[in-house]
C-alpha cells in the first residue's frame, strides 16, 4: 500500500462563535422588540422600557418577565428558554366600547403576527439579528439565515384599567427558545493541518 497522507482539522464549533449564530442576550431582547414593532405598525411606540414623561398611545413595552434558563448538558450548545411580556396599550376610544373593541383588534394582530408571521418572522418564529455594536438607536440588518428564536408558548389577553374603562392593556406573553453557542475567542490546544499515514503490512 502506498503512502498516504490524511488531511484534517480539528473543529470546534463551541471554541469560536460562528458569524451566523447571533444568539446573546441583546439579540433575543432586541430582536423580539423589532418583530413587536415590525407586528404592530409604524404608528406604534415599542420599547424595552418605559422613560418618564414620554408615554403616549399607541405603545408598547417588550420586557422579560422571568431569568433565561437550560436543562440541556450538551458541551458545543445550550438550548434557552426565557418568558417575555408584550405589553401594549391602545389609543383610547370615545367610549368604553370604542375603546374595548380596539384592544379586541390589537389583541387579533399580535396573534396572527406572532402564531402564524410577518415579514420575515415564520409561524411561531422570532428573526434573529447580530446586535453587536448596534447602539439603541439603531435597527439591526445583519442576521443568519434562517436564524429564529422559537416561541413554545403563547397566550393573548386584554386587561382594563380599574379607574376607567375606556383604557384597555393588551397582554402578551410570549416563551422564547433558543441555542447559545459560548463566546470563547480561539480553540483550546493546536489546531492539526496534516496528519501523515504510515502504509500498513
Amino acid at each position: 500500500m502506498a503512502d498516504s497522507e490524511v488531511y484534517t482539522r480539528r473543529s470546534f464549533p463551541y471554541a469560536v462563535r460562528p458569524p451566523r449564530v447571533v444568539r446573546s442576550s441583546q439579540d433575543i431582547y432586541r430582536s423580539l422588540k423589532k418583530q413587536v414593532a415590525v407586528i404592530l405598525g409604524d404608528a406604534w411606540d415599542v420599547r424595552l422600557v418605559e422613560e418618564e414623561g414620554t408615554f403616549s398611545r399607541p405603545s408598547a413595552l417588550v420586557i422579560p418577565t422571568g431569568v433565561a434558563s437550560t436543562s440541556d448538558d450538551s458541551q458545543f450548545f445550550a438550548m434557552m428558554v426565557q418568558p417575555f411580556g408584550v405589553y401594549a396599550y391602545p389609543e383610547i376610544g370615545a367610549s368604553a366600547s370604542e375603546s374595548r373593541l380596539a384592544s379586541l383588534e390589537v389583541e387579533e394582530i399580535l396573534l396572527d403576527g406572532l402564531a402564524f408571521g410577518v415579514g420575515k418572522g415564520g409561524p411561531r418564529r422570532i428573526p434573529l439579528y447580530s446586535y453587536d455594536g448596534v447602539d439603541l438607536l439603531s435597527a439591526a440588518v445583519e442576521r443568519g439565515y434562517a436564524d429564529f428564536a422559537r416561541i413554545t408558548d403563547l397566550s393573548v389577553g386584554s386587561i382594563p384599567d380599574p379607574n376607567d374603562r375606556t383604557l384597555w392593556t393588551v397582554t402578551c406573553e410570549i416563551r422564547l427558545s433558543w441555542r447559545r453557542v459560548p463566546h470563547l475567542t480561539s480553540a483550546p490546544g493546536p489546531v492539526v493541518k496534516t496528519v501523515t499515514a504510515e502504509p500498513g503490512p
